[in-house]
């Protein structure tokens, strides 16, 4: 109401390109008499619901309707629902565990009542209903009925003929007893935060060995500069555990200053960027921003361990040597023989690359720190831009090499030549289309693990195998003709059900039997798919399977030209765009994923500034007198400069190679923990996501070490005395 304008009072007309879908109704103008927050609908994607039978398939807006308004006769296949408050809930969160403990016991005897109460209803109303059909049929066999109709009686036998079909598949389903957990937009909101949950795991995995890695790199290279220091220290009777004491001090307030600027950043910076995100998901507004000071200082704990076990072993590295060793400074390297420069290759390298390599062995710790600060850098974007390629991949994968339709057409049932007239129709655009039983069901493992899935049954298994394109991933080749169900890879991969293993199918009444699995073909929607055969089907549920739509490829035209051509069509009931459809829920997934992916790339420009700045700047003092020298021996500032930037550019490329392996291990980590129950995403390493994290760390690099080179042009050739 808020988005379209809709006030009390307004006056509105329900119109369909149909006009059979407003049998439903008496009177197709309604007037609003209220504007209502109803608890059923949290989630904003369309598909938490329902499905319409009309237009795309999806419903975007709800309105409560007064029976009186209804038409009750085209209600043959509805079913009662009834809406229980539990005074006891009041006030208790649906996500706590106290809601679950009342409402658990309660749901079960409501069940217990049903398996008792349930059959015998349900008899009463099959045999109610072959009696109102059997007079109805009577009805139209005399002729004063039949001049009340005017003559014609099609219309009537159409229903008395949809009527006897519907009681025939009619099956006891007992009574179905769901908590607030069993609501489209609560499950919607558990599997957001689960996918949260996870993906901050991999996040605070990443970040947690970078960061270790780079401070024990830079305290491990503050102690070595200081070692004059250390050793004057030690000389004047400090013993190791005092001196050591005064770094982790250091390293402790470091840490503890960190925890509070990050703590400032996460829910002041990084909650109003995911704010907007999720609120757009769901219907409850800006939430507020949260904190807690519990999780803060526990994972602080966690973090200050670390770190001071990595200062302990930086000082314990250097304070085994004695005072004397210690106050003569930095030894300079040994003129040794490497291994690699007795190699005929090396010799033949020219003495600036030479330099380079030595350079950077001479100091470890230099090159340590540069190519850690460059790995984590790229690993972030890497990581980021892999779990945001791979899991928008999966679904272009999903209709490029999996499924040849786009589009689901339904079939009127009550028109006997239905699939043929459709089917031509569809032919005659240029399309292809195979006729399938298809339905909502849902799987159960041996460990009552339950999955909702669409229940797939091929009526012409040539045409279906054309448009469904069944890769098997375990098993051997497809065959529908076994008593037994295909279902999709994600299932078997995260329940570990193995090929032979039986699962329970809910059939066409809601009882559940026993199927062995067949295999499992490739997959990568949300919802999963179970295939059967039709003779299988038959055998399991003891009814024949009939077709009840159509896979259709929709010849290029857009949704609506799909629509608009097939809506005269005889036998046609629907039909909506699939592909839309199951683009939705990648689509919220890209929402998350994109911010993710600008967070990472915010936190990588902040890594490279603190860390590869900090880093460049240290080494040009360290190298200060060597520069100095250079230049008065006539060397150029712009050749100081590359001697200076030739390390820095060796260093970099080994770095991005690390950071790209890095990042798409935990990039593939992280895509397998964002991954919905029963659902597998593309896993494979993302190469435009490599090639864009090497990009983004060498402009970084090079910004960086920019700015740190302005530094040696300032240099007074005079001090060379003072170093």
């Amino acid at each position: 109401a808020e988005s379209r304008g809709v006030r009390v009072g307004d006056t509105f007309y329900m119109t369909t390109d149909n006009d059979s879908a407003l049998e439903y109704l008496k009177d197709n103008q309604l007037t609003v008499t209220a504007l209502v927050k109803a608890p059923g609908y949290l989630a904003t994607d369309s598909k938490t619901y329902g499905v319409s039978t009309s237009g795309s398939g999806t419903i975007d807006c709800v309105a409560f309707v007064d029976e009186k308004a209804f038409s009750m006769v085209p209600f043959l296949d509805a079913h009662p629902v009834v809406y229980i408050r539990c005074a006891s809930t009041q006030g208790l969160s649906t996500f706590e565990q106290s809601y679950r403990d009342i409402v658990n016991p309660v749901r079960n005897r409501i069940a217990e009542l049903g398996s008792i109460d349930a059959p015998q209803r349900f008899e009463e109303v099959r045999v109610s209903l072959q009696e109102a059909l059997a007079q109805g049929e009577a009805a139209l066999a005399d002729p004063e009925t039949l001049a009340l109709l005017g003559g014609s009686s099609e219309k009537a036998e159409q229903l008395i003929q949809s009527g006897k079909s519907y009681v025939t598949d009619m099956r006891d389903t007992g009574w179905i007893v769901l908590t607030r957990e069993g609501n489209g937009g609560i499950i919607m909101a558990n599997t957001f935060v689960s996918i949260l949950d996870r993906l901050s795991i991999s996040m605070a995995s990443l970040f947690l060995v970078v960061g270790l890695l780079v401070c024990y790199s830079a305290m491990s290279r503050m102690i070595h500069e200081q070692v004059v220091q250390v050793g004057t220290k030690k000389a004047l009777g400090f013993r190791r555990g005092e001196i050591t004491r005064l770094y982790l001090t250091y390293a402790g307030i470091a840490v503890i200053v960190g925890m509070l600027i990050g703590g400032a950043v996460a829910v002041l910076i990084v909650q109003a960027i995911l704010n907007p995100v999720i609120a757009n998901c769901f219907i409850c507004g800006q939430y507020p921003a949260f904190f807690s000071l519990s999780q803060m200082l526990g994972l602080g704990a966690v973090e200050m361990a670390l770190i001071l076990l990595t200062t302990w072993l930086s000082c314990a590295s250097v304070l085994r040597k004695d005072a004397v060793r210690l106050l003569v400074g930095t030894e300079p390297p040994t003129a040794h023989e490497r291994f690699y420069e007795r190699w005929g290759v090396w010799k033949r390298l020219p003495l600036l690359y030479q330099t380079v390599v030595n350079n950077c062995l001479n100091d470890k710790r230099r090159m340590a720190g540069t190519i850690i600060g460059v790995a984590g850098c790229t690993a972030l974007v890497v990581c980021a831009l892999t779990l945001n390629n791979d899991v928008l991949a999966s679904f272009d994968r999903q209709y490029a090499d999996e499924f040849g339709f786009s589009a689901i057409v339904a079939l009127n049932p009550a028109v006997p030549d239905a699939q043929d007239s459709v089917a031509e129709a569809i032919s005659q655009l240029g399309g292809k289309s195979t006729p399938v039983h298809r339905r909502a069901t849902a799987i159960e493992d041996g460990h009552g693990s339950l999955a909702i899935a669409n229940l797939i049954v091929p009526m012409d298994e040539k045409s279906f195998f054309e448009l469904y394109r069944m890769h098997p991933t375990s098993g051997d080749k497809v065959d529908l003709s076994q008593e037994g169900v295909w279902i999709s890879a994600g299932y078997g991969d995260k329940t570990g059900i193995k090929v032979g293993d039986l699962v329970l199918v809910r059939g066409p009444g809601g009882g559940a039997t026993s199927a062995k699995v067949l295999g499992y073909y490739t997959y990568y929607l949300i919802v999963p798919d179970v295939v059967m055969g039709a003779s299988a089907y038959q055998k399991l549920f003891g009814v024949a399977p009939s077709a009840n739509i159509l896979f259709a490829s929709t010849a290029g035209l857009d949704e609506d030209e799909f629509r608009a051509v097939l809506s005269d069509t005889r036998g046609l009931a629907w039909c909506y765009d699939y592909k839309a459809e199951t683009r939705g829920a990648f689509n919220q997934f890209q929402k998350l994923s994109r911010t993710v992916v600008l967070v990472y790339l915010g936190l990588s420009a902040l890594m490279a500034i603190v860390v590869l700045l900090n880093l460049n700047m240290m080494f040009i003092d360290e190298k200060r007198r060597e520069l100095t020298v250079l230049m008065i021996c006539g060397f150029s500032v712009r050749q100081a400069k590359g001697y200076v930037r030739n390390d820095t550019i060796a260093l970099t490329a080994l770095g991005i190679v690390l950071g790209i392996v890095l990042g798409s291990a935990v990039g593939y980590s992280t895509v397998v923990s964002v991954e919905p129950t029963n659902v597998l995403f593309v896993r494979t390493p993302n190469v435009p996501a490599c090639l864009i994290g090497a990009a983004v760390s060498a402009l970084l690099a090079t910004i960086m070490g920019a700015i740190a080179l302005r530094r040696i042009p300032r240099f007074d050739l005079t001090d060379i005395n003072r170093f």
